[in-house]
């Protein structure tokens, strides 16, 4: 389970089992426990625009790395075309999902397209992103809180 309101950061990335190799080294060293739970996968998910792989390795404390691999000609891949591999967003799961869509919206803040959205391949899962006109660049995404169990997402 995430160790806070700061659930995990998502990673754009060309080849996503390159990727996992990479971040299993890293996390080994710097934090052991990250990798001893099963990954949390998704292979072939349509959302938006976008038909995409994901992967994130699960934390017992602070936050994930998620991992994306987008498949089609989406705005992610025209993202990687852009930008190349990098950080995609930073993730935080408010108590009440749509308390805060409400609070943000209502001080202002721009949020992307209808929130909160449903998630496709986690039924009891939404989410929403914060545009990046309202902070200062980056791409925020709000979900409802979870843990992560067995390589699976539930909620917490």
């Amino acid at each position: 389970m995430p160790g806070g309101p700061l659930a995990h950061v998502g990673i754009l990335v060309g080849d996503l089992d390159a990727a996992l190799d990479t971040w299993r080294r890293i996390l080994a060293a710097v934090d052991p426990e990250h990798v001893m739970e099963p990954l949390v996968r998704v292979d072939g998910v349509r959302i938006g625009g976008d038909h995409l792989r994901w992967a994130g390795f699960p934390a017992s404390s602070g936050a994930e790395v998620q991992l994306l691999q987008p498949l089609n000609d989406g705005p992610l891949m025209r993202a990687l075309r852009m930008r190349g591999e990098g950080l995609h967003h930073v993730c935080f799961t408010p108590r009440d999902l749509e308390g805060a869509v409400e609070a943000l919206q209502g001080s202002g803040i721009r949020l992307l397209g209808d929130a909160p959205q449903p998630d496709p391949a986690i039924p009891w899962q939404s989410w929403a992103f914060i545009s990046p006109r309202s902070t200062h660049g980056a791409l925020v995404e709000l979900i409802r809180p979870y843990r992560s169990v067995g390589g699976r997402w539930q909620p917490d």
